[in-house]
């Protein structure tokens, strides 16, 4: 009897258990196959909720485009604003300091006048009529009516030649010896005290005071056309006549010019920088102002030299809501600035107090700058920023999408 050999069962026909090691081996294997996607196209990454998801969206290409679209844009902005607003600052201290310089300028031609009285009085002091009339009624002796004619013509002629409304010779008791105007022979004349700070220490001076209507009906001078019924401005100069042989103060001479309504005042400034705003106003003893004269070249700043003087206005004042008078004269005569509109016309305006001679306020200079050159410079140079900056951002825009596609293109 013989026995068939049992066949071998091998590992694919028959059940074992799997080691340990197997088992770690085929669940870790199950675990990663379970947690990648089956193909690449089959699951897409969800970024999280965001106000920014439409940027995270775009194409590579686009976001690069628009990021250095943005950057160049702000930077061209920030650079046109920024520049642009140093211009204005550094043209507006420009105006100022203008200003200043321009009111130093008026306060030169305004002084012109009052040295030219001064010189030409003092000249007539050592007149001989004069002397001999100021002799003889210090003296207490009678002035000759022949001496006295000729005195008076001596003084009329002054007036006339110098266009001034005052000259007038005075005793040492400060009564009137003779005068240009009407006669006043005998009339107490010390405006200001002037007269009587010469004669108690000779000297020359010259002082600006405000003269009310009933002095200046008085004397009766000849008054500036379309001036009448209101205090005026004067501008005086006081000159004491002496001794000729002892040297004794024996008189004074005194000449006087009214400021209000003459613009050859104020046409020299206009017509030395051809624009602007230039005015005279007077403090009154209220403590209000008045204008005295003033010329606006607004209308006329396309004009030059006597054309735009024809063409400038006369009267113009200042707005009532401006507090630039009452501060120059806070300002103890420093210059003090403002921006002003008048008409349809901007200026940066300087203001300087003049004294009189007891150290009080009584005339204001005005000088405005016109604001419109430095406007149409400010309009030049912002359009020429913007073209720049437009060219730029235009480059750059070109740049970036070439860039783009160098960059893009190989990625996609």
């Amino acid at each position: 009897m013989t026995t068939q050999p049992r066949p071998v069962s091998t590992r694919s026909d028959r059940f074992e258990e799997p080691s340990p090691s197997e088992s770690l081996m085929d669940s870790s294997r199950s675990s990663a196959q379970q947690s990648m996607p089956t193909s690449p196209m089959s699951t897409t990454l969800k970024p999280q909720s965001s106000r920014f998801n439409w940027f995270h969206s775009m194409p590579v290409r686009q976001k690069q485009l628009l990021a250095l679209f943005a950057s160049e844009a702000l930077s061209a902005v920030g650079l046109v604003g920024a520049g642009s607003w140093l211009i204005v600052r550094g043209g507006q201290e420009q105006l100022i300091n203008q200003a200043k310089s321009e009111v130093a300028v008026t306060k030169v031609t305004y002084d012109i006048k009052v040295n030219q009285m001064g010189f030409g009085f003092r000249g007539q002091s050592d007149n001989t009529a004069i002397v001999q009339a100021a002799k003889d009624y210090a003296a207490g002796r009678s002035v000759s009516p022949e001496l006295r004619a000729k005195v008076k013509a001596i003084l009329a002629n002054e007036v006339t030649a110098r266009n001034i409304e005052y000259a007038t010779l005075v005793g040492p008791d400060l009564r009137i010896i003779s005068s240009a105007n009407a006669e006043r022979i005998g009339d107490r004349f010390d405006p200001d005290g002037l007269v009587g700070t010469v004669l108690g220490n000779p000297r020359q001076i010259k002082a600006n005071s405000v003269v009310n209507w009933s002095e200046l009906k008085k004397e009766s001078p000849p008054l500036p056309e379309g001036f009448s019924g209101q205090d005026a401005l004067i501008r005086y100069t006081v000159t004491p006549v002496k001794d000729t042989e002892t040297g004794a103060v024996i008189g004074t001479l005194v000449s006087g010019d009214i400021v209000n309504e003459k613009t050859p005042i104020v046409e020299g400034t206009l017509e030395a920088f051809n624009n602007g705003y230039s005015a005279v106003y007077q403090r009154q003893s209220n403590g209000a102002f008045a204008l005295s004269t003033s010329l606006d070249l607004a209308d006329a700043a396309d004009l030059e030299g006597a054309a735009a003087l024809k063409q400038a206005k006369t009267g113009v004042a200042l707005p009532a809501s401006s507090t630039l008078l009452q501060r120059a004269t806070e300002a103890k005569g420093k210059a003090v600035t403002d921006r002003v509109t008048l008409g349809n016309q901007t200026y940066t305006v300087a203001a300087q107090a003049l004294n009189n001679f007891k150290g009080q306020p009584v005339a204001i200079l005005i000088r405005g700058s016109s604001e419109a050159a430095l406007n149409a410079l400010l309009q030049q140079t912002l359009l020429l920023q913007l073209a720049i900056a437009a060219i730029a951002i235009t480059a750059d825009v070109g740049l970036a999408l070439l860039l783009g596609r160098s960059i893009a293109t190989p990625i996609e």
